[in-house]
């Protein structure tokens, strides 16, 4: 049983405006990692651009490394309109029944590509039919979105998020080399290694690998606590306690 009093806080500390911020950002955080779930890109692999819509331009300016981090983006864009994308509209009968009763036939009757457009951008509309006026809102419509590749799209309460899923020859090497940095690190566990626990370690692989991986060489060795990190396309003449073997896909 915990015998301590709550802490007290100091309210001159709290900054409303922050707490949006994070608000906002988790909810792009989740967009994005709905987008690469559906791009089929494990978040250890480097995407150049996130393209965020539904949010003020400078709503994020305070913790963009922060996302951009969580969500292994190299760029973060804030747009009004993602232009390389699509949306559908239309109409749930459904929940337009249960709201208008007899007078949902006419109401839908009534859509146009106006009123539709209006909903989409304001969340709601107002129409009159046989002399009532009723209130459409967003909640009683299905909202799709086509995009156009290499871009995916996912969102999370009207904050949309597109990824683009195009890899570089440099995203490609960087993502390799942290899959080959999680594999070794596997073998350290199952090596029974601790984090304190130091090792020299020889990485054989194809030349174009070992290219690959040249440039993320120094990281990579301070990340899987190693003194001395070779990178070969031979076998090693030495033997080695701990070894295995893997293949990385990109």
């Amino acid at each position: 049983v915990c015998q301590f009093t709550w802490p007290k806080f100091d309210e001159n500390l709290i900054d409303e405006n922050l707490e949006k911020e994070f608000d906002v950002a988790k909810l792009v955080i989740q967009s994005s990692l709905n987008a690469r779930e559906k791009a089929k890109i494990s978040l250890r692999w480097p995407v150049e651009e996130i393209i965020i819509e539904g949010i003020e331009e400078n709503a994020l300016q305070s913790l963009q490394s922060i996302i951009m981090t969580q969500v292994n983006c190299k760029k973060i864009t804030v747009v009004k309109d993602f232009k390389e994308s699509t949306q559908e509209i239309k109409a749930d009968r459904g929940k337009i029944g249960k709201a208008f009763g007899r007078l949902s036939g006419k109401v839908i009757e009534q859509l146009n590509d106006d009123i539709l457009k209006t909903i989409i951008n304001q969340g709601h509309d107002n129409i009159t039919v046989d002399g009532d006026k009723l209130n459409l809102t967003k909640d009683m419509f299905t909202v799709s979105r086509e995009v156009e590749e290499p871009y995916v799209g996912a969102s999370t309460k009207n904050i949309w998020v597109f990824l683009n899923t195009k890899l570089s020859d440099d995203l490609k090497s960087e993502g390799f080399s942290r899959e080959v940095t999680r594999q070794v690190q596997a073998l350290r566990k199952k090596s029974g290694l601790q984090k304190n626990d130091r090792i020299k370690l020889w990485l054989k692989s194809s030349e174009e690998m070992k290219d690959r991986l040249k440039p993320f060489k120094e990281e990579m060795r301070k990340k899987v606590g190693s003194d001395e990190f070779l990178i070969s396309s031979q076998e090693s003449e030495e033997e080695y306690e701990h070894s295995d073997t893997f293949s990385v896909k990109g």
